[in-house]
């Protein structure tokens, strides 16, 4: 099941790159999702919502990253 998390209401709109918590666990927001959520409000959006993806490598902690605009 995808996840999805709002860029103001979940995120609070970051304005940079920063680790947040999603589910309790880490969701890491990029300078190129910042780009997107802001190219995104441009076209006159209030809110942005971003399927999330969850990365489980093998040596290192499971976080989420923003995928797709949904």
């Amino acid at each position: 099941m995808t996840q999805q998390v709002s860029w103001n209401a979940d995120l609070n709109a970051p304005s940079e790159a920063c680790k947040c918590e999603h589910d309790g666990v880490p969701l890491v927001v990029s300078d190129d999702d910042v780009g997107r959520a802001a190219a995104e409000i441009g076209k006159g959006l209030h809110e942005v919502v971003f399927n999330t993806v969850l990365i489980t490598p093998k040596n290192g902690d499971v976080h989420y990253i923003l995928g797709s605009v949904a």
